[in-house]
């Protein structure tokens, strides 16, 4: 498709672009040549407008909240979509629950759990589609007020940086002063010894190996070993997850009913 130079930018307009062209041809001779398309190529360059995106406008927005009754048809058709990706590390899932009974089982701990401050789940949204989910629960009170944590990302958006983004903003309410947040002070992840998607996520958010909580976790009909990762609160390395108390680390705990 042809463009009239009407249609171009202004800078372009008017002498410019014999200007530009006369600089590109310009009889440098047989070894100037490279340095006259050079120097035309730039001229053209400094003619034409520059559109710099933001760091929002250029990579896809990520945030979490709360299991609605409205994300039903969305989130069975991802579970649905990613079910031999999850069933090895979603005991539910495991043992035969469909994306219904899946979804419903969440929901339902949403609406019984978070207002007593016992549980707290949320689904991962990129540009307003959920791509996961991230769970802390368990949440227990006395002298260290301590929960597990869990998380999952559906097939289509692994290896995209969404767990990490999730675990640090879901830590980030865990360990925040009530009532803004949980006020944990310790936060636990049971993670499978070949989960290393989970390990590594784990020990990068700053998670520090507790071998002496590991438990053996069952996944549908069989029990498996999984290694206990703690993130503490007053850990100063973390304070970039919670400035304002020090922080932890994530990893996978898988939930056991």
């Amino acid at each position: 498709m042809s463009t009239s130079r009407e249609t171009w930018p202004r800078a372009l307009r008017s002498n410019d672009l014999e200007t530009c062209m006369s600089e590109a041809t310009r009889p440098y001779g047989a070894a100037g040549q490279s340095r006259s398309l050079r120097a035309g190529i730039a001229c053209m360059s400094s003619k034409l407008p520059t559109q710099v995106l933001t760091r929002d406008e250029s990579r896809p927005r990520f945030t979490i909240r709360s299991l609605a009754a409205t994300d039903h048809d969305q989130f069975i058709a991802l579970v649905e979509g990613s079910l031999e990706h999850l069933c090895p590390w979603i005991p539910a899932l495991a043992r035969g629950a469909s994306p219904e009974e899946f979804f419903n089982a969440e929901l339902e701990r949403t609406r019984v759990e978070e207002p007593a401050r016992l549980s707290c789940r949320r689904v991962g949204i990129v540009d307003g589609r959920i791509v996961g989910m991230f769970n802390v629960f368990n949440c227990s009170s006395g002298l260290t007020l301590s929960a597990d944590i869990s998380w999952w990302i559906a097939r289509p958006f692994v290896q995209r940086g969404y767990a990490t983004s999730g675990v640090r903003l879901l830590l980030r309410h865990a360990f925040a002063d009530l009532p803004r947040g949980l006020g944990l002070h310790k936060v636990m992840a049971m993670i499978a010894p070949e989960n290393v998607a989970s390990l590594k996520l784990a020990r990068a958010l700053g998670f520090r190996r507790f071998t002496q909580e590991d438990h053996y976790v069952r996944i549908g009909e069989t029990w498996k070993r999984h290694e206990c990762w703690v993130a503490d609160a007053f850990v100063p390395a973390l304070a970039e997850i919670k400035p304002s108390r020090g922080i932890d680390r994530p990893s996978l705990r898988s939930e056991c009913e």
